[in-house]
């Protein structure tokens, strides 16, 4: 039996749909009460790009701190983000009914960090984008269909701005 829905997680890119899929997971939010988690993932750095940057970097500090600061410039990008969307869309955030709200950024493969932080964060209900610009192959991108695949709550789709002309 289903106990409602309690905590959305909505999934942002730093593109065109944040705003779309931010807007459509504060709307199931203020109609169900739940809380809100705003998360955005930075895809790790493949094995290749390490292996290189650990063999022309050897010392570990540098090497750490080169690491550090990629995310570090992903939170800011992510905060930079927020804030705009607050300074357009302010209104919609105070009426939002859960009241509680919660911005995170992790790095990883994101259909798998996604996955992991709802089902530590025990979400209801996520909301992300389709990451298709057409319909003319399938519906949804990679990110969405390992989300989908390795999830057991339902998963709402945002359509890029482009696919809904």
């Amino acid at each position: 039996m289903s106990q409602g829905i309690n905590r959305v997680l909505a999934c942002v890119g730093l593109k065109d749909d944040f705003d779309p899929v931010l807007a459509r997971a504060i709307e199931l939010a203020n109609a169900t009460g739940a809380k809100l988690y705003v998360l955005h993932v930075l895809r790790s750095l493949t094995d290749e790009v390490l292996t290189t940057l650990r063999e022309n970097i050897p010392e570990r500090e540098v090497f750490r701190s080169i690491h550090e600061s990629r995310l570090k410039h992903a939170r800011e990008a992510f905060d930079k983000k927020i804030k705009q969307f607050r300074a357009e869309n302010g209104a919609m955030l105070a009426q939002l009914s859960g009241g509680d709200i919660s911005f995170n950024t992790l790095e990883g493969y994101p259909a798998a960090v996604i996955t992991e932080f709802a089902k530590k964060n025990d979400v209801d209900m996520i909301v992300l984008a389709s990451n298709k610009r057409t319909l003319s192959t399938t519906y949804t991108g990679k990110i969405t269909k390992g989300v989908i695949k390795r999830t057991h709550v339902p998963v709402v789709v945002v359509p890029s701005r482009n696919t809904r002309k």
